[in-house]
């Protein structure tokens, strides 16, 4: 070949290797763009009325029946977990278009759209036309499928969006005994047969009301709410009339409007539960009930003090007839120590706020109703800058599983008494000396 036929061959090909390469920068950056594109415009989860879909062999609708509720038609009427739908919601506005296959005037058959394997509506509020969605077959090269975009052209979509909406309508069928967020659950009533049980919120605490009025362990408390509010009944079971068990058979859970009920028995790790005045009747496991069915005093909170270490600013123990006086002006000043009349000297802040830590970590090992049994040794009073924070009186116990124990009371907690560890909440300083300096 000669030199000047080499030269045009050269010219060619860069020729041909610019126009790929414009072509296929184009390409990249329409697919990029595409990606960022919503297969449905965007829509409010509070204006949509109904959901219809027919997909294959699974066809549904869910329709709109309060603010929190909604119903499933299809093919029997049931109630519908909101979760549920609020996730099928989630999915149909997060779909995008994953590349665009073809135009608006192009044919339906060879994608899979005439008919269509799956479609969408979405009723909406103030939209005649609502929202559509069609999704066609799968690509023959990967697992996108074929859909029609907004503007009626075909483009790929990710294959997960047909398996999200071509879902039984069993899946969305309401399976919690007491469809309630926990957090919003303000009451809990747990009768069975060993007794009732009564939780009530109060602020950001709890109280327990049955079978006494007392304060209730917080974590406890959510830990049962939490505990009730997860019962769900297992798939498949066909809706029908709940049963009616005697008291003496069943637990009940109350919390909020809702009461549901759970046998009192159950058969290989099984109990039959049902909720009142609905048609969600079914099988939960036994482990699921085990935080419903502890003795009440579980419920009792056992935190003996409460206060910030911080905030402290004078301590007195009394022992016997002896008091020792801690103090100190504020929380960066050092301590001083008094013993009864004795001038104040400095003590070891670091034994001060390690004996402080001790007394506002104390739980106790049970809470106990009544008078101490024997007579008060000693008191502790706490006090900060606007007065006193928390005040305890102990006494000795008879060691409870071969451990040494005290009884604790506080003002707070009238007509209860905790069994406290001597290790846990002792040993109490007696004099200055015990918090000197090493």
């Amino acid at each position: 070949m000669s030199l000047r036929g080499l030269l045009v061959l050269l010219v060619l090909l860069a020729a041909v290797a610019f126009a790929l390469f414009r072509l296929r920068g184009a390409k990249e950056e329409t697919e990029a763009q595409a990606e960022e594109t919503p297969l449905i415009a965007a829509f409010d989860d509070a204006k949509v009325r109904s959901i219809t879909t027919g997909c294959d062999d699974a066809a549904y609708v869910l329709r709109r029946a309060g603010a929190e509720s909604w119903v499933l038609e299809g093919p029997k009427v049931s109630e519908a977990d909101p979760r549920e739908v609020a996730r099928l919601l989630d999915v149909l506005r997060g779909a995008r278009v994953h590349k665009v296959i073809a135009g608006a005037g192009a044919g339906d058959a060879g994608f899979g759209l005439a008919p269509e394997r799956c479609s969408v509506r979405l009723e909406i509020e103030g939209e005649p036309a609502g929202r559509r969605l069609a999704i066609g077959a799968t690509s023959p090269v990967g697992y996108e499928r074929y859909a029609r975009g907004a503007d009626g052209s075909v483009v790929f979509v990710d294959g997960s969006l047909y398996t999200a909406i071509a879902r039984p309508p069993d899946a969305f069928r309401e399976r919690r005994l007491l469809p309630l967020d926990p957090s919003s659950v303000s009451r809990l009533v747990i009768e069975r047969p060993a007794g009732r049980v009564v939780l009530a919120r109060a602020g950001s605490a709890w109280r327990l009301e049955e079978p006494v009025q007392d304060a209730a362990d917080r974590v406890e408390a959510e830990r049962a709410v939490e505990a009730a509010t997860s019962l769900e009944i297992e798939h498949g079971v066909a809706p029908r009339q709940p049963v009616d068990a005697a008291p003496s058979r069943r637990i009940a859970l109350r919390a909020n409007a809702h009461t549901a009920y759970v046998a009192a028995a159950g058969v290989e790790g099984k109990r039959l539960a049902w909720r009142k005045g609905g048609d969600t009747i079914g099988l939960v496991p036994e482990s699921s009930l085990a935080d419903l069915d502890r003795p009440a005093s579980a419920f009792r909170d056992r935190q003996v003090l409460s206060f910030s270490t911080p905030d402290v600013r004078r301590v007195v123990v009394t022992r016997g007839g002896a008091a020792l006086a801690l103090a100190r002006a504020s929380e960066k000043d050092p301590w001083t120590g008094q013993d009864g009349a004795e001038p104040q000297a400095p003590v070891d802040g670091t034994r001060v706020t390690a004996l402080l830590d001790r007394l506002r970590g104390v739980r106790a090992t049970a809470v106990e109703d009544g008078a101490p049994p024997t007579a008060p040794t000693g008191t502790v009073v706490v006090s900060g800058a606007p007065g006193e924070i928390a005040r305890a009186t102990w006494g000795p116990l008879s060691p409870g599983d071969g451990e040494e124990a005290v009884w604790v009371t506080i003002p707070g907690r009238a007509g209860v008494y905790f069994r406290v560890p001597a290790s846990s909440f002792g040993p109490m300083p007696s004099g200055r000396k015990d918090l000197a300096a090493p």
